[in-house]
């Protein structure tokens, strides 16, 4: 499976420099998604969540809101639990839901690898 894994600033600065001419986030995901023959982009939005562009399709997750404490780790959790969870066969959506979850509690606390149980995180993405 090929992947691209983007911010939100990094969709624009990439998007200009493959001379884009669209300014929507949608359409740029999609053109890039097009210039690198993949169907498989995610773009990620700090706080506010991310959006999986899987099989010519979208899917929106607008975040959990956590305290922030130390960011270190929470993009790397975010990407391994999105990408084990879709080569599982998991839904898209869910995956990405996961995905956003994890980021957030790991930013949460403290340290790259803190100790989530699988508990926690159903009980947090409830919230």
């Amino acid at each position: 499976m090929i992947f691209i894994k983007l911010n939100d600033e990094e969709l624009h600065e990439i998007s200009q420099l493959l001379e884009s001419p669209y300014h929507s986030f949608e359409q740029n995901i999609k053109f890039i998604a097009k210039k690198t023959n993949t169907k498989h982009v995610c773009v990620t939005k700090g706080a506010f969540g991310a959006v999986l562009y899987y099989n010519d399709k979208f899917y929106y997750n607008s975040g959990y809101f956590i305290k922030v404490v130390d960011t270190v780790g929470a993009g790397d959790s975010f990407l391994a639990s999105l990408i084990i969870r879709l080569l599982r066969g998991k839904s898209p959506q869910k995956s990405l839901n996961y995905a956003c979850a994890i980021g957030a509690l790991v930013a949460g606390q403290e340290g790259a690898n803190p100790d989530i149980s699988q508990k926690e995180i159903k009980k947090f993405m409830m919230v």
